[in-house]
């Protein structure tokens, strides 16, 4: 093909931490899957409930529990950091209801579950 074919097409682009793409959307942030953490538990008190989050969205229906350490924590925060300093806000999906979710330990494995008494 001739090299100047291209040389006429003008192609959108759009600029992501100093690199250009032509039709290509960037993505903000960092992403959050829980799906890669331990969820062994012995009690309650081992579960954390944590949102995956990608492109700085994120849906509290999708939330899971996760055995809580302090890597947990942590990634989830530098998460919703890198957000923030791409001066992007964390979208939500705006389902209501999640207020009720807790974690609890079952047969070994931290579980997401709903309590009605724990939104009131």
């Amino acid at each position: 093909m001739n090299a100047n074919f291209w040389s006429f097409i003008a192609l959108p682009t759009v600029s992501c931490g100093g690199a250009l793409f032509a039709i290509v959307s960037c993505s903000s942030g960092i992403d959050f899957d829980p799906s890669d953490y331990d969820t062994t538990c012995a009690t309650a008190s081992d579960c954390m409930l944590v949102v995956p989050m990608a492109d700085c969205f994120r849906c509290c229906s999708e939330t899971v529990a996760v055995k809580g350490t302090s890597e947990v924590a942590e990634d989830q925060r530098a998460a919703e950091e890198s957000c923030r300093v791409d001066g992007v806000d964390i979208r939500e999906c705006g389902i209501g209801g999640c207020e009720w979710l807790v974690a609890v330990c079952e047969e070994g494995r931290c579980r997401a579950t709903m309590d009605f008494d724990a939104g009131m």
